[in-house]
């Protein structure tokens, strides 16, 4: 298996969706952030969800 990191800046979620479109064969995305507690976390995640609901989100 393998999984691709991400953080949660301006281009990160453009940066991902490129990545999970060119190797479908990655089903495990890490959202990597020093603060877990922040809604700009919630929303990112949310919308990585929305976009990628087959995928496992660490």
């Amino acid at each position: 298996s393998v999984a691709v990191s991400t953080g949660t800046g301006e281009t990160d979620f453009e940066r991902l969706t490129e990545i999970l479109v060119s190797v479908p064969q990655i089903h495990y995305v890490c959202v990597d952030v020093a603060n877990g507690y922040s809604e700009h976390f919630v929303h990112f995640v949310k919308d990585v969800r929305e976009k990628f609901p087959s995928h496992t989100i660490m």
